[in-house]
Parts: structure tokens; C-alpha cells; sequence
């Protein structure tokens, strides 16, 4: 019974000192890296709100440009008028870039490219057009369908539902991806014997 007694008190002791070296364990404390930080913290905060001010003042005189320049536009003055090609975006170097282009450009007609639009590509367009910028498409016409699905025989027979429905889908095309128009050259067209070519004037008045 005494050896119990002493064994219990044993325990119990030893409990106590573990117990009590957790208890009285130094922690260390990095107050130099913490002083340091909050430091930087303060400093870092003043920083980006200044930047942050810089930002939404740039966007604000941006913008201011980007009315004055639509204003100019609406005024009356010589067009500037151009063709770009190979627009790619997302291309080696720079040229292939539409928003390269002055932003004193009235109108400028894209030949090639001008379909199946990626997000960055229709990001780019509404870029240039807000800074009043017409962007419309184009390209030389041959026959009936050219561009939009190749081959006459894949449109009605009668040359004036064809030309209808041809015109149509290029209508389509330009509000499907929001073109401000239609630039064409039109070097031959067929139709069907006894048909003259007014048959295509019919195609421009429904464009």
C-alpha cells in the first residue's frame, strides 16, 4: 500500500513537471521582421492608393479623349479610309494587331480574317470602334455565295432568291459579330442566260 502511495506521487509529480514545462516554454517572438512588415504594410498601403488614383484618373482622361475624338469624327472632314489585312491579334509581333491602326481612322474594311471571331479578336474590334471607328468587311465578288458558302449551286436557282438569300447572310454575318458594314468589289458574276447583271444591282440594294 506504501509503495502505491509513493509510486502515485511519483506520477503525479512528473505529470506536474511536463505540465509545467509546457506552460513555461519561451516562445520566440520575431518582433523586428514583424515591426519591419507592418512598416512596409503602411508604406505599400499609401503606395497603391496613389496608384489606384493614377488609374481611375488615366481612365477618366482616356475616356475624355476617346469623346473628343468620337466628336471629331462626327464632324465634317476628310475620310480617312483604309484596308487591313491578316488580322491576327494574337500573332507574331505587332502589325497583325487592328488596334495598331491611328485612331484618326474614319473607316477601315477588313479582307481576310474577318469570321469565326475569337473573345480577344471581338475585344480588340470594340476598341477600335469606340474610338468612333467604322470597321465593316469585305471582299471581291465572283459569283453568288462567295465568302459565305462557296459554290452556286448551293443556293436557290432563281438568281433573284439566290441574291436575296446572299445578301441576307452577309447582313447576318455583320450584325452577328457587329460590323458597322459592307465593302465589295465585284469582278465577275454569273447568272443564269437572259439575265443581265442588274440582277446584281438587285444584290446592293438589299445590303
Amino acid at each position: 500500500m506504501r509503495n502505491t502511495i509513493f509510486t502515485f506521487i511519483g506520477v503525479a509529480l512528473l505529470v506536474g513537471f511536463v505540465a509545467c514545462d509546457d506552460w513555461t516554454s519561451p516562445e520566440k517572438l520575431d518582433v523586428e521582421n514583424e515591426a519591419v512588415g507592418d512598416l512596409y504594410s503602411k508604406r505599400d498601403s499609401i503606395k497603391w492608393a496613389e496608384e489606384e488614383k493614377r488609374h481611375k484618373e488615366n481612365e477618366a482622361a482616356y475616356e475624355k479623349y476617346l469623346e473628343n475624338l468620337r466628336a471629331y469624327k462626327s464632324t465634317k472632314h476628310p475620310i480617312m479610309f483604309g484596308w487591313f489585312n491578316a488580322w491576327q491579334p494574337d500573332g507574331a509581333g505587332k502589325y497583325p494587331r487592328l488596334s495598331l491602326l491611328p485612331d484618326s481612322m474614319d473607316v477601315v474594311s477588313i479582307w481576310g480574317n474577318w469570321h469565326s471571331l475569337s473573345e480577344e479578336k471581338i475585344k480588340e474590334l470594340r476598341s477600335v470602334q469606340a474610338k468612333g471607328t467604322k470597321v465593316i468587311i469585305g471582299w471581291i465578288i465572283e459569283d453568288i455565295g462567295d465568302q459565305i458558302k462557296w459554290g452556286r449551286d448551293q443556293w436557290p436557282a432563281d438568281d433573284t432568291q439566290a441574291i436575296k438569300e446572299y445578301a441576307q447572310a452577309i447582313v447576318d454575318t455583320i450584325n452577328k459579330y457587329g460590323y458597322d458594314g459592307f465593302d465589295y468589289a465585284v469582278i465577275r458574276i454569273t447568272v443564269q442566260a437572259g439575265q443581265p447583271l442588274r440582277q446584281f444591282d438587285f444584290l446592293l440594294t438589299r445590303l
